[in-house]
């Protein structure tokens, strides 16, 4: 490669026209929506609601019927969870406190009927992804779940969105090529020949766009880029 010219939207154009449109529908079905409530037509009303928009759904009557849960304790699938604020026994705040200390670390949506600010204030401290009023609006809820589910998966890839957007305004002309070639599923040899520099060189560029992002393999770099390409079209909108 020769060297390194300055961004400009006619590189990244490639980039930018890649097609991400299934990344939603992907992390819908992957992920698991965990909703505790102890009000049982709140969670069957929610679980049908987001089932129909294609989400995975799992509920419970009570904080610690949550936490007694074997297959939550593993924490496998990603996902986010909606917790209301008032139950008996334990509350939502006290769950999310709980959760903290095990070092589980789901985002956790809450849901409350009583306009109560010192709690919104205290769970949004605490972490929380955000805090919404019941009845809730159903287009404001899936909104905070995909968000949640993000947000969950980046965590599970070990980096985060302040990461990606630090990583993308640092990238070189040489990486963003890469990233282009990542996305087609080429080898380290296919681009190089398509490159006409070393596999070695290849094998450069790519460990320093793990560095950047803070991921580990090629399979994580690849699910962040829609990630890193949202973060350049901030940078070039004129794109």
């Amino acid at each position: 490669m020769p060297a390194s010219a300055p961004l400009t939207p006619e590189l990244l154009k490639p980039l930018f026209d890649a097609d991400f449109s299934d990344r939603r529908e992907q992390e819908r079905a992957a992920s698991l929506v965990r909703i505790v409530d102890d009000d049982e037509a709140v969670r069957r009303s929610l679980k049908t609601m987001l089932e129909i928009e294609g989400f995975q759904v799992a509920d419970w009557p009570s904080a610690d019927a949550f936490l007694a849960d074997p297959e939550e304790a593993r924490e496998e699938r990603p996902g986010c969870l909606v917790l209301d604020v008032r139950m008996p026994g334990m509350s939502g705040l006290e769950l999310q406190n709980r959760l903290a200390e095990l070092g589980r670390g789901l985002p956790v949506i809450f849901l409350t009927g009583y306009a109560d600010v010192h709690v919104a204030v205290s769970s949004l401290k605490a972490g929380a992804l955000d805090f919404l009023m019941k009845p809730v609006d159903e287009d404001e809820l899936i909104a905070a779940i995909d968000r949640g589910l993000h947000r969950d998966r980046l965590r599970r890839l070990g980096t985060r969105e302040e990461r990606i957007v630090e990583g993308a305004d640092s990238l070189s002309e040489h990486e963003v090529r890469i990233l282009v070639y990542i996305h087609k599923a080429l080898t380290d040899a296919q681009i190089s020949e398509r490159t006409g520099v070393s596999v070695r060189t290849v094998e450069g560029h790519r460990a320093k766009l793990y560095r950047k992002f803070n991921v580990h393999s090629g399979e994580a770099l690849e699910a962040i880029l829609p990630d890193i390409r949202d973060a350049l079209r901030k940078r070039f909108p004129e794109a």
